[in-house]
């Protein structure tokens, strides 16, 4: 794992402000240029190393011991290989097939015309890209193609595509016709509940419904309640441009929420998912655990919601955070650990261990958390567990 000089050079801390050069896409390198020559590149093990490569760029906040780099690397590597595998799985239509987008109104025009109800079905409950490949053995497939073509709307041209595929304020909002939409379609299975085309875990900074069991956000109320956490954050740091980062952002729908809220935040996607686009100022594409060191006390806000629950090592994660919070920033973890697939021994023993790293920071008053329903938040009984993390810096900790 060498260090990347150039990176490191580039990258730096200028009156207290993150000076930071945005990650290339390593798997993505190119895809557009292949939608306009209509020919995909399969990605291979090469890419893979380009990925690992760029991952373990730049010097981290909190050195891991070679043992837990090993184990690191070879989780990502497993995590590289499966992306690839999806990218070329799910990624090669849209360069090489004919594709139609159905949106609302399309959606609208074929429940006229067609026996089934799409959206009462489950089948298009968003707008979806229909691949022509796709619906050659299906009836009724074939009928809302026909549908389409007498219509007079045309596959979408390379450059349209291109510029859907460019817009992370909608790449996460599309659909696919894959083969459970076939089956579903044929009576081979009961229920389709549809599937974004490029993955989900994407989640708003605030709530966008009233109905509490939907609610799938950052545990923010709404706008003004996010708003008055970045005044006092303000108060505190006397920063007039605070900055922002989202540990496990997706494609960045919480930035977005943000930006809008406040359009003078600077705003870092620290994310290992690969997509076509992505938002944030910054994109950041290293894991929490090897979070670069020229993050140390430059953020403002972190932010995480459900990303901890993938990581390896989350106990590194969260020294991390901790780390990079500038005095009189706020962190808000939803820190979870059941997927971790360390051993339960070695996971416990990593918990207690963080945890009372953490006491005794408040203890001695460097940072503050906040207490949610009277729980202790520092109580490790158990290897794995989930919480809410409110966590403030009180105090400088660099050196510790």
């Amino acid at each position: 794992m060498t260090e990347t000089l150039q990176t490191v050079n580039r990258s730096k801390v200028e009156q207290n402000e993150l000076i930071f050069p945005s990650d290339p896409d390593p798997l993505f390198e190119g895809y557009f240029d292949e939608i306009k020559e209509g020919k995909f590149r399969p990605r291979t093990d090469a890419d893979v190393a380009k990925v690992i490569s760029l991952e373990f760029s730049a010097k981290p906040i909190t050195p891991l011991t070679d043992w837990e780099l090993k184990k690191l690397e070879d989780y990502l590597r497993r995590k590289a290989e499966s992306s690839i595998w999806l990218l070329n799985e799910d990624y090669q239509p849209f360069a090489e097939h004919e594709l139609y987008l159905i949106d609302n109104e399309l959606i609208e025009l074929i429940e006229k015309q067609i026996n089934i109800k799409p959206r009462e079905s489950g089948l298009f409950r968003m707008p979806v890209f229909l691949d022509s490949t796709k619906v050659k053995h299906n009836s009724t497939l074939l009928e809302i193609l026909k549908i389409i073509k007498n219509l007079n709307i045309s596959p979408l041209k390379p450059e349209e595509l291109i510029g859907l595929l460019m817009n992370p304020e909608t790449i996460g909002s599309f659909g696919y016709v894959d083969e459970q939409v076939v089956k579903f379609l044929d009576g081979s299975i009961e229920h389709y509940g549809g599937r974004t085309t490029f993955g989900d875990g994407s989640r708003h900074l605030f709530s966008h419904t009233a109905d509490v069991q939907l609610r799938d956000d950052y545990n923010y109320s709404n706008a003004e309640d996010f708003k008055n956490k970045l005044e006092r954050i303000r108060q505190r740091t006397k920063k007039l441009r605070l900055t922002m980062l989202d540990i496990g952002g997706n494609f960045g729908k919480a930035l977005m929420d943000a930006k809008k809220i406040d359009p003078t935040l600077k705003t870092i996607n620290m994310t290992l998912n690969y997509l076509p686009s992505i938002n944030g100022d910054i994109i950041v594409r290293r894991p929490a655990e090897y979070m670069p060191a020229v993050f140390e006390e430059t953020i403002d806000v972190i932010e995480s919601n459900y990303a901890f629950t993938y990581f390896l090592f989350p106990d590194i994660g969260l020294i991390n955070a901790v780390k990079a919070l500038s005095v009189g920033g706020e962190a808000n973890l939803s820190f979870s650990n059941n997927r971790c697939p360390l051993d339960k021994e070695e996971l416990l023993e990593r918990m207690k261990k963080v945890f009372t790293w953490l006491k005794d920071l408040e203890q001695k008053g460097y940072i503050e958390i906040a207490r949610i329903e009277g729980y202790d938040p520092f109580l490790v009984e158990t290897a794995q567990f989930g919480r809410q993390l409110q966590i403030t810096k009180k105090k400088s900790t660099q050196g510790l």
